[in-house]
């Protein structure tokens, strides 16, 4: 048998979350395990920071062990995401599916790195209203593709006392808005009048194309597929969908494997316009995901075979621009903020001190962040 083992169930005290950090928590309890030597085979990763445990080697590489496999084709698994879940050559889970956020535009971006992204004309409008979500949202999404190309996990390094960084957030900080102005958003349901130039979504079917560029209704589209900023042109933002890691520790890795083998292939099995169900008889037990699949081919049919029912579809009056413009969706650039939850939650922390005050410096904040982020990448080990 294998021991998979729910940390959520320690955040069920809804009292015991407000007072403390939903990841600490479950940082407590599995230390707690850790040193009981009390650690299960499998942990489920989605919705937890075990960032500085795969850092300190605490699962298996499955890529060996899916190699070892004469039953399981790794290469099926498109590329991106086994780079993406990579880290310092192991690779830590093969995440079933995934999720991907990004921006749209009603303004095509060439190149669409950071000092473009601060340069948008906004002087008019509120550039992030659409969310409806206050500071810590966005800038949380729009950082995660800095810290790839500025935080160094392998070499403990990072790099954010930089004029780029200084800009930027003083940039989210001019742009970003309020809890309360949030909330006055949600309330009044202004968001249905918006005319952002940025709107953000998640994509995982064609309909949620259709969705964000307003192909049902009479407002201004927001035509162009931007991603989230970076160095390095714009990205895609990835999440993983019942993504699991097998511990190092384990004594039943093989049986471990099947488990996650399992849960591949019977998504795979399962796809139907943008909703995976992950479901058996047995003692694994039903659940409902909306995501990506991570096998590229299943990917690849059902794309194909929803942009080939849209065509048929007079309604909507679809184009080759917007099928180009999905297609892209699939091949542009791609992070995720795994490795970097406990980086991402020590940078916001200063940043909301930073927004809401109004005598602290974006200078004073980006130093105070290199010295945070810097001492707990060499207390990582």
């Amino acid at each position: 048998y294998i021991l998979t083992k729910d940390y959520s169930k320690y955040c069920e005290n809804s009292e015991a979350v407000i007072e403390n950090n939903y990841n600490d928590i479950v940082c407590e309890a599995l230390s707690k395990d850790i040193l009981n030597n009390d650690i299960p085979d499998i942990i489920m990763m989605d919705d937890l920071d075990l960032s500085a445990y795969i850092m300190k080697s605490l699962f298996t590489d499955l890529r060996q062990i899916a190699d070892a496999d004469p039953q399981f084709d790794l290469s099926r698994i498109s590329g991106y995401i086994t780079d993406l879940f990579t880290y310092n050559d192991c690779l830590y889970t093969i995440p079933a599916g995934i999720t991907q956020s990004l921006l749209f535009s009603d303004e095509k971006h060439e190149i669409w790195n950071y000092n473009d992204f601060i340069s948008m004309d906004t002087s008019d409008k509120d550039l992030f209203a659409f969310y409806q979500n206050e500071y810590s949202f966005i800038s949380r999404n729009v950082l995660i593709p800095y810290y790839t190309e500025h935080v160094d996990l392998v070499n403990k390094k990072c790099d954010f006392d930089n004029d780029e960084f200084i800009s930027l957030i003083k940039f989210l900080k001019e742009e970003g808005i309020t809890k309360e102005e949030a909330e006055e958003i949600n309330e009044s349901d202004n968001q249905l009048n918006r005319e952002d130039k940025l709107v953000g979504a998640e994509i995982s079917c064609l309909n949620d194309y259709f969705n964000v560029t307003e192909r049902y209704s009479d407002r201004p589209s927001a035509e162009y597929v931007s991603g989230w900023p970076s160095d390095k042109g714009g990205t895609r933002l990835i999440s993983p969908v019942l993504s699991f890691g097998i511990t190092s520790s384990s004594e039943h890795k093989e049986t471990a494997w099947e488990f996650i083998k399992y849960v591949i292939n019977n998504m795979s099995s399962n796809y139907s316009y943008g909703q995976y169900t992950y479901s058996s008889s047995n003692d694994y037990g039903s659940i409902s995901f909306t995501c990506i699949p991570s096998d590229s081919s299943v990917m690849k049919s059902q794309i194909d075979e929803e942009i080939k029912n849209s065509y048929n579809d007079t309604y909507i009056n679809f184009t080759s621009d917007d099928e180009n413009a999905y297609r892209s969706i699939f091949t542009m650039p791609a992070v995720t903020g795994v490795m970097y939850r406990k980086v991402s939650e020590l940078v916001n922390n200063e940043l909301l001190t930073y927004f809401y005050s109004e005598d602290l410096t974006a200078e004073e904040t980006a130093k105070v962040i290199q010295n945070k982020v810097s001492l707990y990448l060499n207390e990582t080990s």
